[in-house]
């Protein structure tokens, strides 16, 4: 699926229905907004590509909020980078929620926003499973807002992070939750926290039974306080 909008657009959707089965030789799905409205995706069923990104989707800085939806019994496979890559240069929240699997070859999810931007979330439900060769969850807050990552599955970056979190020094809060059961493995870090923020308070919370594992288990560079439990 490719699906592109123009300046004089809104929004651009794509939803496909539970039990579909959509394959690329480039990306499964990609979505370029360039319109003034929102961008929103939502895969209920298995997406594949066979050399490049599962799902790849572009909002343009006319653009507002990014959401990326999977389904509880999905697949998204990358046969290159990126499982999920997602680019927010619009003005509104970025959010990506994911509830079955993702596997890319560098990255699971790769997300950033722009410095118009404002909250950037991502979370993953119970039973998911995001795999990478690389990083699992990577995420760059470059906006106004709040960086929040929820992993209630497990989390897999096998030779660097399992996830990495970054928020720039305009963004306010950054927090990180691990569920109960949720294992976040990396082959450097389980999880690497580097929060430029001048404002925001750092908060990461590993529920009873999560398991953080690397050659560190969580590292993190703050320019204020980090709160841990």
């Amino acid at each position: 699926i490719l699906a592109q909008n123009n300046a004089t657009s809104t929004d651009l959707t794509i939803t496909t229905g539970v039990g579909s089965n959509i394959t690329g030789s480039t990306h499964g799905i990609e979505a370029k907004n360039y319109g003034t409205g929102a961008l929103s995706i939502t895969a209920n069923g298995d997406v594949t590509s066979t050399s490049s990104n599962g799902i790849n989707v572009y909002n343009s800085a006319a653009g507002t909020n990014l959401t990326i939806t999977t389904g509880v019994d999905s697949v998204i496979t990358a046969g290159g980078p990126e499982g999920i890559f997602a680019n927010n240069q619009g003005t509104g929240a970025t959010a990506i929620t994911v509830n079955g699997a993702v596997t890319g070859g560098t990255f699971g999810i790769y997300t950033k926003n722009a410095s118009t931007g404002t909250n950037l979330t991502i979370i993953t439900g119970v039973g998911s499973v995001i795999t990478s060769g690389i990083i699992g969850i990577d995420a760059h807050n470059n906006g106004s807002g709040a960086l929040s990552i929820t992993a209630d599955g497990d989390v897999t970056g096998t030779t660097v992070y399992g996830i990495y979190a970054k928020n720039a020094s305009t963004a306010t809060n950054l927090t990180i939750t691990t569920g109960t059961g949720a294992t976040i493995t990396g082959g450097a870090a389980g999880i690497n926290v580097q929060d430029a923020s001048t404002t925001g308070a750092l908060t990461i919370t590993n529920a009873a039974g999560a398991t953080i594992e690397g050659a560190t288990g969580i590292s993190v560079t703050a320019n204020g306080a980090a709160t841990g439990g």
